[in-house]
């Protein structure tokens, strides 16, 4: 349940702040389907991620090795 208001607490943000965005940007263009597929993953991300916690490990950052 906690999961489930997560992706919906974040499409809200997520939506509206990009219809924020584009309208008060005067020579933006629309958004693509691309562009709202994007936004459709980043929405559902969290709620994935719980079920399968080594796709967030194979996303994270690699540390920086030293140069000799």
């Amino acid at each position: 349940m906690r999961t489930l208001a997560l992706v919906c607490g974040m499409a809200v943000v997520v939506l509206y702040s990009t219809v924020m965005a584009y309208d008060n940007q005067p020579g933006a263009t629309p958004l693509g389907p691309p562009g709202y597929a994007l936004l459709c993953a980043a929405v559902l991300a969290p709620a994935w991620l719980p079920r399968r916690p080594e796709a967030a490990l194979a996303a994270r950052p690699r540390p920086a090795t030293p140069s000799p």
